[in-house]
């Protein structure tokens, strides 16, 4: 992104220079564009043109929705990839300074949008750099497009370059806000059949329907917020747990004394994991955690 910036204040610096580049390497140039516009547009295409070949169209919403929805999605990736390109980039960083990376489990059950708070917490720097490269475009690209004629020899558009400049910019001030749309559903997408599956409506598997059901069901067992230490101290859900666990007589053995004298807030994931499926761990836990309730005085424990 720096370089593709600083590259085009060279170019509008040095007209002439690039014009004689351009009709050296002019088969190359343009080898180079046309794969770039392919490569852009290939992904929108190749989902119509499978559609079309294997007759699935109808079930994806029909010819025209179908095309609608695909360069909807262009246009929405034009903005999605900038943050990706951010979070990429961070996690790069990261590894090169030795810090661990964590992939943290995904809610891919549409429980809720994210909030205005989360959303600008995890993508406030995009804004920051994209202010940034946007002072730097107008305030050094801008001026050589509008005054210095001779970038009229490069026969260049103010609406492409816009385009391509000014999306990104876009993309990268406005990051909170396209993570916060991105977290929704809409339903009116939905009664318009935009970004409709051939496997959704009328046309889903019985098992994949059942299984929402179950999982419907299941989510209003267990609340959102819960968490290992709520599990541990609700009775409804610990004794139960309890009675279903498999016994591992030898795993207790080898996890008891590691474990015996942390609180289950200390304990890792993969920690949290074996004590959930080892009926003795369980028990000792949930013990453990039930003897410190009883200490607590009832204000406390309101």
């Amino acid at each position: 992104l720096c370089l593709s910036f600083y590259g085009f204040y060279f170019t509008l610096m040095h007209p002439l220079r690039i014009l004689y580049i351009l009709q050296q390497y002019r088969n190359m140039i343009l080898f180079s564009i046309v794969l770039f516009v392919f490569n852009l547009f290939f992904p929108s295409l190749s989902i119509i043109f499978y559609h079309y070949k294997v007759g699935t169209y109808k079930k994806a919403g029909g010819v025209f929705k179908l095309t609608f929805s695909c360069f909807l999605r262009f246009f929405i990736e034009l903005f999605i990839a900038m943050i990706k390109m951010f979070f990429l980039s961070r996690a790069y960083l990261d590894w090169l300074r030795g810090i661990k990376s964590v992939w943290p489990s995904q809610d891919r059950k549409h429980r809720g949008a994210l909030s205005w708070e989360v959303s600008f917490k995890i993508s406030w720097y995009i804004s920051l750099v994209g202010l940034t490269f946007t002072y730097c475009f107008y305030y050094y690209i801008y001026p050589l497009m509008i005054m210095n004629e001779r970038t009229h020899l490069l026969l260049f558009s103010p609406a492409l370059v816009f385009f391509i400049f000014g999306m990104p910019l876009m993309a990268m001030v406005f990051a909170p806000v396209t993570v916060r749309l991105t977290s929704r559903t809409f339903p009116l997408m939905e009664r318009m059949s935009w970004f409709k599956h051939q496997f959704e409506g009328e046309n889903e598997y019985p098992v994949v329907r059942e299984t929402r059901n179950m999982t419907g069901w299941f989510e209003k067992q267990i609340p959102e917020e819960w968490g290992f230490e709520q599990a541990l101290s609700d009775p409804y859900f610990a004794l139960r747990h309890l009675a279903q666990c498999p016994s591992r007589p030898q795993k207790y053995a080898f996890w008891k004394n590691k474990l015996a004298g942390r609180n289950i807030q200390d304990l890792t994931r993969l920690e949290k994991l074996v004590v959930f499926r080892c009926r003795e761990l369980w028990e000792m836990f949930m013990t453990k955690n039930l003897n410190v309730a009883q200490e607590k005085t009832p204000r406390e424990i309101l």
